[in-house]
């Protein structure tokens, strides 16, 4: 475990932020998709996802086609389950979380 992850958390955001200002927003997608598998607080999670969910609203702002808002809302429909992936990282046996997973 990084000593401090909110950190590491916004050097992804960084390079995502590079990849966009580039143009390759692909790759800016793929980074954030990787943040979201290695983080490993729910501090970081908030950082990842926010700058995430910006990312793919103004993408969507600027393009207006239908696919990119569904992008959207399918981010917005799985957040809880990123969360919960980030909490079952720090403690895998955490029954309560696993139980709401369930539900």
């Amino acid at each position: 475990m990084l000593k401090y992850p909110e950190e590491a958390s916004r050097l992804w955001v960084y390079c995502a932020d590079y990849y966009t200002r580039m143009g390759q927003f692909t790759r800016a997608r793929e980074v954030f998709n990787e943040s979201m598998d290695k983080c490993d607080t729910v501090a970081s999670f908030g950082i990842l996802y926010s700058a995430y969910l910006k990312f793919e609203q103004t993408y969507a702002d600027l393009t207006g086609l239908d696919e990119d808002f569904e992008r959207l809302e399918q981010l917005l429909d799985v957040r809880p389950f990123l969360l919960s992936n980030v909490v079952l990282r720090q403690n895998p046996h955490n029954v309560n979380e696993w139980l709401s997973r369930v539900e």
